[in-house]
């Protein structure tokens, strides 16, 4: 029994090698997985690194990881009292010598806010040599994977008391146009007399709110009731948050396939190992981006005429249906 026992275990041994040794055959015959090959990118994705494997004579594995680097441009708005550019500023005036008086700080109608990509992408990709003569032209499908948001945009420190100020003014406004005066104490236990808040009303709604302009809305505007809170037409302020500051961001698709196709070679003359490429291609990223501020409002979509640099970043970004890639590759074979 033990002699069996003994001669199946050797047949199991024997088989399980014969079949390794053939498949071990198989793989480096036909260059599965027998080379490494790894890579630094430089392009319209910004820096990226890959591996790169064959499976077989004429399909290569890539995936990796790009970014682009921070850098921070600085993008500037006016704010703005009421609906009429044209009073606008003598408004201001009028308003920023008591908000100053209150808060201890300078107040200026204008605010810097600071721009900053967030275009960070895992990598996928499979490239087809479909020319059995020229294995310099390759084909390229896969995919992109990362953050939907893909840059962000806030007002700088600098600008913080400024935009306090506007906050306040605008709880001001609320108070008194909305006539809580009459059953609300406008701080602690203290009340306003109601022909003080009468004549502050009166006076409050002839200056309106206070804000970035920031266009006209495209179209009505509806709560989650389904009411309409703007009318289309109606101007844009863009007022600060909770924390007395304004913000955007640029939103695309998580998951961005890409297409395209590349030309390689030696990088130098009888060396293979080091090689140059090139790729061009599209990644689709979901149609039309999305320029979202922090108040929920899309710059592309639901706003027309943006005024200044950040109209010109919308229109452009609005024309990018597809995220263009032009990438330089230089990798190196490690086995």
């Amino acid at each position: 029994m033990k002699k069996i026992r003994y001669v199946l275990a050797l047949a199991f041994l024997f088989s399980a090698t014969t079949i390794f040794a053939q498949q071990e055959k198989q793989i480096t015959e036909n260059k599965i997985f027998n080379h490494m090959d790894v890579a630094l990118n430089l392009g319209t994705t910004g820096i990226g690194f890959e591996l790169a494997t064959p499976v077989t004579d004429w399909v290569q594995l890539r995936t990796g990881f790009s970014f682009i680097p921070k850098f921070k441009p600085t993008i500037n708005f006016d704010i703005q009292v009421g609906d009429d550019p044209a009073t606008s500023q003598s408004k201001f005036e009028q308003m920023s010598s008591i908000l100053e008086g209150m808060l201890g700080n300078e107040v200026n109608n204008s605010i810097d806010m600071k721009g900053v990509p967030n275009f960070n992408n895992w990598t996928f990709l499979v490239d087809v040599f479909p020319f059995k003569s020229n294995r310099h032209w390759h084909f390229t499908a896969g995919f992109y994977l990362g953050s939907s948001t893909v840059a962000n945009a806030y007002n700088t420190t600098e600008d913080m008391p400024s935009l306090i100020a506007v906050d306040m003014y605008n709880n001001m406004y609320d108070y008194f146009v909305s006539e809580k005066y009459w059953d609300e104490p406008i701080y602690g236990d203290m009340f306003i007399d109601p022909e003080v808040g009468d004549a502050l009303r009166d006076k409050l709604s002839n200056y309106g709110r206070m804000g970035v302009n920031m266009g006209e809305y495209s179209h009505d505007i509806l709560n989650e009731k389904g009411e309409v809170v703007h009318k289309k037409g109606d101007k844009y302020l863009m007022t600060p948050d909770k924390n007395s500051m304004v913000k955007a961001r640029v939103l695309v698709n998580k998951f961005k396939p890409y297409v395209g196709f590349g030309y390689g070679g030696r990088l130098l003359k009888n060396n293979d190992r080091a090689k140059v490429s090139f790729d061009c291609g599209v990644m689709m990223w979901g149609g039309t981006p999305s320029l979202v501020t922090h108040d929920g409002t899309d710059l592309i979509k639901d706003v027309d005429n943006v005024p200044g640099k950040v109209g010109d970043y919308a229109d452009a970004i609005s024309g990018l249906k597809v995220f263009p890639v032009l990438n330089l590759r230089l990798s190196y074979r490690l086995f």
